[in-house]
């Protein structure tokens, strides 16, 4: 399993970052390489709902559905990717800072489940980590600016 996390801070609560992040319809608005979100299972938002994120990578749309496998409000949002290139966690963890606001991380994690998969990590590795990098890296920034936008 491979890791790679970004985070940021805001003058703001828990509550109120969480409350950002866990609504996921409005991404496309929110986070500025997601084109679309669908959900693909009723309301309201929480474990076990699935949903279909269209997000610009590498230049292109990609298509990806995912699972919201962990919903604890105002904790943590983790959505679960089982991809036929790269199958993934990506959590939203919401710590509040003693004093100093709140702080969002967003790790993701490789789930490499088959043998092709970990044969071709190595290759693929360095040149997607990077751009996943940024992606989450943006995806904070982006998050954080709507919730001091939302202020």
């Amino acid at each position: 399993m491979q890791e790679l996390e970004a985070q940021g801070r805001v003058g703001a609560s828990a509550a109120e970052v969480f409350s950002i992040v866990a609504d996921v319809e409005s991404w496309p608005q929110i986070l500025r390489s997601v084109e679309s979100i669908r959900l693909l299972t009723g309301r309201p938002v929480g474990n076990g709902v699935r949903l279909s994120e269209a997000r610009i990578i590498f230049g292109e749309l990609r298509r990806h559905e995912m699972e919201i496998v962990e919903f604890q409000a105002p904790r943590r949002l983790r959505l679960r990717v089982d991809d036929p290139d790269i199958n993934f966690q990506l959590d939203h963890i919401v710590d509040a800072v003693s004093g100093m606001g709140t702080q969002l991380t967003l790790m993701f994690r490789t789930r490499l489940t088959s043998l092709a998969e970990r044969a071709a990590h190595p290759f693929l590795r360095p040149a997607l980590f990077p751009v996943v990098q940024r992606e989450l890296e943006r995806d904070v920034a982006d998050l954080l600016g709507a919730v001091r936008e939302q202020r």
